[in-house]
């Protein structure tokens, strides 16, 4: 196998050599069959399999054992092994001395010796010759397999037992143009490399190798490409922008300076071409001439050739420039716009002078420009390539935020453009008239809102439209006070009392809703206003429907008939009831009954409204009289029956009186009274009408007489019993 280590760990397998000494060891008799003789030190060699089987012959000397099974066993470690088989010496036992046996199995018969174990075989080797370019200068071993990637860098070694190490010694040789060596020619150089190897047991083996140097010419060379760098610490020397080559094992071998082993003379002469401050060009012009070919100046066999190669220093870098921060300044005394200086800033280039520095900005839609000019400045190091870019005076800024733009340029033409915002502000508070005194009156709902442009009397700002806000400046529970609003709200618990209103007017735009007390105030003024809150809304009155009842069904106490209500937009004292009789008729309950009501705010102010209640008469009374009758006994008393009426007792009021005729001489009886009773109906009576006569027979004193009638029933036709009329009714 290939070996790139010092060491070969595959050898190949040959067969066993023996050396055996003179002296022998006889073993104790156990058979007189079995007769066993061992030689007291054989030396074994192993082979490219570096082990050996130890065979009984190889140990034995003369003697038999007929029949006999013998095995050889080694004492290792104060133990016989194998416990069956022969014992195999390996590499684990080169250089040692071990002591054996050879014994039957068949009779147990046995005999002792030694053996020396050594690696005698040398390692084999094969070495490859190498052919490099003559552009490559170093040529170790690690060099070329490790970075040219070559195999053949090291011999390839075969070793049977043991590691190995390699070492060699190079002779280096140069030959002329026409030189050949091996039967090569095109050779710049050669080295004869001689291996040797050497294994653990000390046998040696070498051989030769040679590393050809062949030979290039200019058309092998590859020459530098044009290259770009910074004008900032330029360094154009070769070894930074680049040198003639050879290409080879995918690497770049340098043909300059000449330290190759090719007979190639490269050389160069620069030109230098200004372009700007700080960008120059070197025309680099290479020469490369082959010592080894004639002198030519027609391709393709050129010699020497000539290339230039283009190497730009070049300044691409912008300057420097410390950008101002944003500012924010105020206008002008008298006007609304700002004419600033504008800030002065640090410039700084890597390579080239600064040329020129401008402002532009724009305004109400029109752009503007400005050149500044380049000075020194206080504490500015002359040796720092720095400068001071003085732009001057930036006329009629507007109110806003104006972006505002330095460009820089240096001398190469590389521009640095600084960006920055200059806000003006109208930093006058507007002017603020509002009025002194007024008067608000509440709303149905208790309460009323007044914008705060209602207070406004001509307030003003220069240069802004003017924004307003209003609070309360006593707070109670009307409106928080610690907020502007757009309008101010005045209710219940402000009437009689002057209110202190602070209108405040803006110069800057404010959201609409609360704001805090401290917002933009510097942006602000305040008045204040006197406001005298008033309620002239009378409270409302609503009274009980109108009522028509009959004069049965009629309550006197008119608690049936409902009562006022009454609401006031912030406070309701009470509600006074009247009720004017004028058109009623208490006696009958009959006419017309006004209730009137008169509902009265906190604030004394009063509203009426009234109800009416009718009652409507129905006679609709029945009368039963008395029946006649007959006294069987003494009775003074002249209690002889009443009239009954039904429905009297809400609608009528009836008068009830009676006349006696006294008849001395009757038959059958002692006396009879014939008694005519009167009813009168105040409520209906007419004294120019006469009264309804209601007829009944004379009685008779006979009990059970027909003529005894009961009394008669004065009720309307229709009149279900028992009021079922017996008469006529009254008319």
């Amino acid at each position: 196998m290939k070996v790139r280590t010092f060491t070969s760990s595959s050898p190949y397998v040959c067969r066993w050599l023996v050396a055996m000494s003179l002296a022998l060891t006889v073993s104790v008799h156990v058979s007189a069959q079995c007769t066993l003789v061992c030689n007291n030190l054989v030396q074994i060699s192993l082979d490219q399999d570096c082990e050996e089987e130890i065979l009984p012959d190889m140990i034995l000397e003369g003697g038999g054992c007929p029949n006999g099974v013998l095995q050889v066993q080694a004492k290792i470690n104060n133990i016989w092994v194998p416990s069956s088989g022969n014992f195999v010496a390996t590499s684990a036992n080169i250089n040692q001395t071990i002591q054996v046996r050879v014994r039957d199995l068949v009779s147990g018969n046995m005999c002792w010796g030694y053996i020396h174990v050594e690696d005698k075989l040398a390692p084999q080797l094969s070495c490859q010759d190498i052919t490099l370019s003559c552009a490559i200068t170093t040529y170790t071993p690690a060099y070329l397999f490790d970075e040219l990637g070559i195999d053949a860098a090291y011999p390839e070694v075969e070793e049977n037992c043991s590691s190995t190490t390699q070492t060699y010694i190079d002779t280096w040789y140069d030959l002329t143009c026409n030189g050949t060596i091996n039967g090569l020619s095109g050779i710049s150089a050669y080295v004869k490399r001689v291996w040797t190897v050497v294994d653990a047991s000390g046998n040696i083996a070498t051989c030769t190798q040679y590393i050809y140097f062949e030979r290039r010419n200019v058309g092998d060379v590859i020459f530098p490409a044009d290259i770009t760098i910074s004008c900032e610490n330029p360094n154009s020397a070769p070894s930074e922008t680049g040198v003639p080559y050879v290409s080879d094992f995918g690497q770049q071998f340098p043909v300059f300076p000449a330290n190759t082993f090719c007979e190639l003379n490269a050389t160069y002469t620069d030109q230098y071409l200004p372009i700007c401050d700080g960008t120059y060009k070197i025309l680099r012009t290479w020469t490369i001439y082959d010592w080894c070919a004639p002198v030519s100046p027609n391709p393709p066999f050129s010699n020497p050739v000539y290339h230039i190669q283009l190497i730009k220093i070049e300044d691409d870098v912008a300057p420097e420039v410390e950008c101002p921060e944003d500012i924010t300044v105020g206008t002008n005394p008298n006007d609304c716009e700002r004419d600033l200086n504008l800030p002065d800033v640090i410039i700084t280039d890597n390579c080239s002078r600064i040329a020129s520095i401008e402002a532009q900005w724009e305004a109400n839609g029109i752009g503007y420009n400005l050149f500044g000019t380049l000075s020194n400045f206080p504490g500015n190091n002359l040796w720092t390539p720095d400068t001071l870019g003085v732009l001057g005076v930036a006329q009629n800024l507007p109110i806003g935020t104006t972006q505002m733009t330095y460009i820089v340029t240096d001398d190469c033409g590389n521009s640095t453009v600084c960006t920055f915002n200059i806000t003006v502000e109208d930093d006058t508070p507007p002017s603020v008239a509002c009025t002194q005194v007024t008067k608000v009156a509440l709303g149905v709902d208790g309460m009323t809102f007044v914008n705060a442009t209602t207070f406004n009397q001509g307030s003003y700002d220069n240069c802004s439209p003017i924004f307003f806000k209003v609070r309360r400046m006593d707070a109670n529970g009307c409106q928080p006070v610690d907020k502007f609003f757009d309008q101010v709200k005045f209710c219940c618990e402000d009437i009689g009392d002057t209110i202190t209103v602070i209108l405040r007017v803006y110069d800057v735009p404010v959201p609409t809703g609360p704001v805090d007390l401290d917002f933009e105030e510097w942006h602000a003024n305040d008045c204040m206003v006197q406001v005298l809150v008033e309620d002239k809304i009378k409270p409302t009155c609503s009274a009980p429907a109108n009522v028509t009842v009959s004069c049965q069904a009629f309550d006197p106490s008119l608690w049936a008939y409902g009562t006022a209500t009454a609401t006031d937009n912030c406070c309701l004292d009470t509600v006074i009831t009247t009720v004017n009789y004028n058109l009623f008729d208490t006696v009958c309950n009959k006419g017309t009954i006004t209730r009137t009501f008169r509902a009265v705010d906190c604030d004394d102010q009063f509203t009426l409204c009234t109800q009416r209640i009718v009652v409507t008469y129905n006679q609709n009374y029945w009368i039963k009289f008395p029946n006649d009758v007959i006294v069987t006994q003494c009775d003074g008393t002249g209690n002889y029956g009443t009239p009954v009426f039904n429905n009297a007792q809400d609608c009528e009021l009836l008068g009830v009186s009676y006349e006696d005729q006294i008849f001395t001489v009757v038959p059958d009886a002692c006396f009879k009274i014939e008694r005519t009773w009167t009813i009168i109906n105040w409520c209906t009576y007419d004294p120019n009408k006469g009264c309804t006569e209601v007829p009944n027979p004379n009685p008779n004193a006979t009990a059970n007489s027909p003529q005894n009638l009961p009394g008669p029933i004065v009720s309307p036709l229709g009149t279900p019993a028992p009021w079922n009329p017996t008469n006529i009714p009254l008319a």
